[in-house]
């Protein structure tokens, strides 16, 4: 049995889009794990009846939350329901229907991997993130280290029979959660709610962007021009999630205001 995990929390501030981060999945359970009672009603009101929904009980409060309530996930996943298998991915990831093709062919090899992905803001692309999505089995049970903000995997897999580790083909995953202006905004906002990741740049690009697009995309992009350049992504594999966001034009307005910066 092939089961797809999720969890999120602190739905209320709009920063997740989970239907859509499920549009290509296919396996045989989906279980959505929420971390608090807000956060399950808002995901009933979404789901069809399908899908399972878990209250966790782990609320994100501050980052190392989110992997001890992804670690609480995966020991549901195996212990209570007694999956064969585990893709678990985290709540802003939208795979393609060629990720879950290679997901679905990696299971029925018996194989567990870990797949890097690039991390997204505002259609420019960061760096390699690592990891987001990971398939693992009852022979490689794969978890987070809960000391970090849940983008560690716990221990040492590569020496492990049949795992494939960190596997990277960068149209296989998109990076939805700071994509579009509206995300960006909503996961800055949704970040400043917890503990350790608050802070006053956060609450000035918010407010730029409460002045204008581009009084924001100014400020994010002189931000963003501190850590790595400003290379807009290529349309192509983001395809379909522009056509969702209907974000064509503003892809666009914000590949011309990364070349004037």
């Amino acid at each position: 049995m092939l089961t797809i995990g999720l969890y999120v929390d602190n739905l209320e501030r709009g920063a997740y889009d989970i239907p859509f981060m499920m549009s290509n999945w296919d396996a045989d359970k989906i279980i959505i794990f929420a971390g608090s009672v807000v956060t399950e009603n808002i995901l009933r009101t979404q789901l069809n009846d399908y899908v399972d929904i878990v209250n966790i009980g782990i609320p994100v409060n501050r980052p190392p939350d989110i992997p001890r309530a992804f670690n609480a996930c995966v020991d549901y996943c195996y212990d209570v329901i007694k999956t064969d298998a585990l893709l678990f991915m985290h709540a802003d990831t939208h795979i393609t229907k060629a990720c879950m093709q290679f997901i679905k062919d990696t299971y029925d090899k018996s194989y567990a991997v870990s797949l890097i992905y690039d991390h997204i803001q505002l259609y420019n692309y960061m760096w390699v993130a690592y990891p987001s999505v990971v398939l693992s089995n009852t022979d490689t049970i794969v978890k987070w280290d809960e000391t970090g903000d849940g983008s560690l995997l716990q221990g040492v897999y590569e020496p492990r029979k049949n795992y494939i580790h960190h596997h990277y083909d960068r149209d296989m995953i998109h990076d939805i959660g700071y994509i579009t202006i509206d995300k960006y905004v909503k996961k800055m906002s949704s970040h400043n709610h917890i503990t350790g990741w608050k802070d006053s740049w956060k609450s000035k690009v918010i407010e730029a962007f409460g002045v204008s697009k581009e009084h924001g995309l100014r400020e994010a992009y002189k931000m963003i021009k501190r850590y790595c350049p400003l290379v807009p992504i290529r349309p192509e594999p983001y395809a379909e999630v522009l056509d969702y966001y209907q974000a064509w034009e503003e892809y666009h307005m914000c590949v011309d205001f990364m070349g004037k910066m």
